[in-house]
């Protein structure tokens, strides 16, 4: 593997969490969602103009992948404490014609960036740390074989490092198990948009993982304009704004009490929004 600087956070080695011994009355301010940041992300950079990211979250996943954007020729302005990103897409497929990524241990930026690079033109490679090359990609690698890309595992273990020989994406049909990893159709709908002749996907069973699929239709709808980037008969286009929602997919439990949570939005995105009710 290849020396790449990394992102690290200290923590104390225990913390005390003390009980309350009474109900709780209390007000929390939620952070943004890695899984929307990072869609809005990705989509904002094949976008044509600029889009603005506010309600973002700064996390390990949405520094690898705005890195990403930028090796392959996107500008990325970031503003930790006003929580936004400003991104000048590329209005396609991404500029590079070579890229050596890294993504640390962000599946969500491994699994859409590779979801993604085939449209464009060249060679690319996406890599991270020794725990993501522990983690199956196989399906998608399988998904893209079917749309004719040439793409592989380096180690022909289903598992990154992923190497891509990119020379666009016409479209056509994928078959995939609908109990496999949402990200894996996530990654396949936000390139449909963008190749000559659309993608249609067949599942295969019950698709489990149906709220983040609509997520991905939702933030993809949040981004689009009317422009289309030229010679693109699928455009996609820059929206003014896309506002990530609060993240409620971990949160501690209260017995009693009233604890409002702001910045939640009361609709939309039931994939959060289930496991706090």
């Amino acid at each position: 593997m290849r020396d790449n600087p990394t992102v690290t956070i200290s923590y104390p080695e225990t913390i005390a969490v003390a009980p309350a011994n009474r109900p709780i009355v209390a007000t929390v301010r939620v952070p943004g969602s890695k899984s929307i940041t990072n869609r809005a992300l990705l989509i904002a950079g094949l976008a044509e103009g600029r889009t603005t990211i506010e309600g973002a979250l700064f996390s390990d996943d949405t520094h690898y992948l705005s890195a990403a954007l930028r090796a392959l020729g996107c500008t990325v302005a970031e503003d930790p404490v006003s929580e936004r990103f400003v991104v000048d897409g590329a209005g396609g497929p991404f500029p590079a014609t070579a890229a050596d990524l890294f993504v640390g241990n962000a599946g969500t930026a491994m699994r859409f960036l590779v979801g993604v690079l085939p449209l464009g033109r060249g060679r690319f490679r996406v890599d991270g740390v020794g725990r993501m090359r522990e983690r199956p990609i196989g399906p998608l690698i399988d998904g893209l074989r079917q749309l004719g890309v040439n793409v592989r595992a380096e180690f022909a273990n289903d598992c990154p490092p992923v190497v891509i020989e990119a020379n666009g994406v016409r479209g056509g049909r994928v078959k995939m198990a609908g109990a496999r990893s949402s990200q894996y159709f996530s990654a396949l709908l936000m390139a449909a948009p963008l190749t000559a002749h659309g993608i249609q996907i067949e599942v295969d069973g019950e698709l489990v993982s149906r709220p983040f699929i609509d997520l991905t239709l939702a933030v993809m709808a949040g981004v689009w304009r009317s422009r289309p980037p030229r010679g693109l008969s699928h455009h996609w286009c820059a929206g003014r704004a896309a506002l990530p929602r609060a993240d409620l997919s971990r949160r501690a439990g209260c017995d009693g009490g009233i604890v409002l949570f702001r910045r939640c939005r009361g609709h939309g995105w039931d994939g959060h929004r289930r496991r706090a009710d």
